[in-house]
């Protein structure tokens, strides 16, 4: 129960690192896709469920300190112009952390229901993707580094 709860916590936060830590914990693949996937849905439906408030928050400390137009925000911008919501639901888990992917959806001003959807669909999507590579190839990937170290001395 302890392993589920980190890799949990983990996920809140970003989300592709929970995998490696629910293989070290030796967690059945499902398990790991329902304990990621609920950690980052939890993030998701916290930040919505306070998003008037996050969001005057972020405008009133956030965007008054620093540019409004750095690279990184013309980048998130510009996925957002060209593919919506479900642009930034999908470029959440790999490049995004759960937190940022929901504020720029909140910020953007996205309806409660359709960022949760979204957001939930694309944990499971990433959930599939991500944790199958991670899971299915792991041991390819270690029998690569170690005949990697073995013609490197």
């Amino acid at each position: 129960m302890v392993d589920f709860i980190e890799v949990f916590l983990l996920a809140m936060l970003k989300f592709l690192f929970a995998y490696p830590l629910a293989l070290a914990h030796k967690m059945n693949f499902w398990v790991a896709i329902i304990a990621t996937s609920a950690g980052m849905m939890t993030t998701v439906t916290i930040i919505t469920l306070f998003k008037t408030k996050i969001k005057n928050l972020i405008y009133k400390i956030y965007f008054n300190r620093r540019t409004k137009f750095s690279t990184t925000n013309r980048r998130i911008i510009k996925i957002y112009q060209k593919f919506g919501l479900w642009g930034i639901a999908l470029a959440t888990p790999p490049l995004l952390t759960p937190i940022g992917g929901t504020l720029v959806a909140v910020t953007r001003g996205e309806a409660t229901s359709r960022i949760l959807f979204t957001m939930f669909c694309s944990s499971i999507i990433w959930g599939l993707a991500g944790g199958g590579f991670i899971y299915f190839l792991y041991d390819t990937f270690i029998e690569l580094y170690h005949k990697l170290l073995q013609a490197i001395s």
